[in-house]
């Protein structure tokens, strides 16, 4: 999948964060997202959409709904 590169950029945040429990759901290269299996693509949007919401409550604009939104309407 193709990102934008505000998305990309969230991406990378999510992945550093997932990195401290050394499980990757997804791999980046550069604007390119890739998923490990179908499991990899449910924890991850699972992890976009609880970061997003996390993001809305206070009061941050970030790409996390859209994103979210892409990634539910391509996969």
């Amino acid at each position: 999948m193709r990102l934008t590169e505000r998305q990309a950029k969230y991406v990378q945040y999510l992945l550093d964060r997932c990195a401290k429990d050394d499980y990757y759901p997804a791999k980046l290269d550069g604007r390119t997202l890739t998923f490990t299996d179908h499991e990899g693509y449910a924890d991850f949007l699972q992890l976009v959409r609880d970061e997003a919401s996390y993001d809305a409550s206070c009061g941050m604009r970030t790409a996390g709904f859209m994103l979210a939104a892409k990634l539910e309407r391509e996969y």
